[in-house]
């Protein structure tokens, strides 16, 4: 039930499920996606007019 119930508040907070699961993550700027579909299709989050990814180590 605690699953299904972070599935319901991520998708209805429109929140990017990897930011729940790795809180550490630091948000990179994806230069080469300069729209929301690309950006989104890649797997990443659109945020104010830039494509972040949050998938990346911030000690990388």
């Amino acid at each position: 039930m605690g699953i299904l119930a972070l599935l319901v508040m991520v998708q209805s907070t429109h929140t990017d499920l990897s930011t729940v699961l790795n809180p550490k993550a630091a948000p990179v700027g994806i230069p080469f996606k300069a729209d929301r579909s690309s950006c989104e299709g890649s797997g990443r989050t659109w945020r104010d007019d830039t494509c972040l990814d949050f998938g990346h180590d911030p000690t990388f």
